[in-house]
């Protein structure tokens, strides 16, 4: 269900991208990102409502740290990802600021925290963003609008190009869901705490929509929305997802090693933001150095328990 739902939304999603004169990384920093960041906002909202904030921030955070090492990882292992230079340029160094900031509001509080003042405040970087989106796709319309392109035979596709990417979306967040509630109830029953359980196997189970997408773009050369997906989708994890939880209820936090989590986040986007700037591209060697990284803070949050 999965691979068969990320297969059909990254086929959908470029030939819509081609349809309306956008980037396939346009498509990918916003309907891609935001459907695969679906079990991100679902999971951390319930948690919240249910006053369990250590599993909704850990939900966000360990999601975008395996986004990095595990997707972009196994991504540029199967094929170097190409990386446009506004991306270098703008998302990348955007993702990282918002990163940075999260931080900066839950390490150096006395009591850690996010309060619904520090929600809305992450709610309008996201705005600020949608926005940037928006200028993106009519800069993008205006700079395409005089080539020319077989518009027929692409208009009779339109209707089956949106019908494909909203199931892919739906197929990939309902199998992520069913594999998201096996590996808890299993976690759940060989002891692991709620804050661990967050970091790993739900921040692993509802990263799978994006790492099957980025995976299959990948393997179709769709470039744009392999990057594009990942970055979006940490964007949309601290802003929107983050923003909603803290409004709903506050987020406190009791794990006194917390800061390490959002300090390992951070480096590994400082990392991407290095290696996306290596030639424009993320190699082979330099994703088997993001995977490892990533397996070695998985043998260490098992360890630290």
């Amino acid at each position: 269900m999965l691979i068969k739902g990320a297969d059909w939304l990254v086929e959908g999603a470029g030939n819509l991208a081609r349809r309306f004169g956008v980037s396939p990384l346009f498509i990918g920093l916003t309907v891609v990102a935001f459907g695969t960041s679906a079990p991100e906002l679902a999971v951390s909202l319930s948690a919240s409502f249910n006053r369990l904030g250590e599993i909704a921030l850990s939900n966000v955070v360990g999601s975008n740290i395996a986004n990095v090492g595990l997707i972009i990882g196994i991504s540029a292992i199967i094929l170097p990802l190409s990386v446009e230079s506004s991306t270098v340029r703008k998302e990348i160094p955007f993702a990282l600021l918002i990163s940075a900031a999260v931080f900066t509001m839950i390490a150096f509080k006395g009591n850690p925290a996010l309060s619904i003042r520090e929600g809305v405040i992450l709610l309008l970087f996201f705005a600020i963003f949608f926005e940037y989106l928006y200028s993106m796709a009519k800069s993008q319309k205006e700079q395409l609008k005089n080539e020319e392109k077989n518009q027929q035979s692409i208009e009779i596709k339109i209707g089956k190009n949106i019908f494909l990417t909203t199931l892919g979306i739906v197929l990939v967040v309902i199998g992520g869901k069913l594999v998201v509630n096996s590996a808890s109830f299993i976690a759940s029953f060989i002891g692991m705490s709620d804050a661990m359980i967050g970091l790993t196997i739900v921040a692993v189970g509802t990263s799978l929509p994006e790492l099957v997408t980025s995976v299959t773009a990948s393997l179709k050369k769709e470039m744009g929305i392999a990057i594009g997906n990942v970055v979006g989708s940490n964007i949309f994890n601290l802003l929107l997802v983050l923003g909603l939880a803290s409004i709903a209820n506050p987020v406190n936090i009791t794990m006194n090693t917390y800061w390490i989590d959002l300090l390992v986040m951070l480096i590994f986007m400082c990392i991407l933001m290095i290696f996306s700037t290596t030639k424009m591209k993320i190699t082979r060697v330099e994703g088997s150095l993001l995977l490892l990284g990533y397996l070695m803070y998985i043998v260490f949050a098992v360890i630290r328990g």
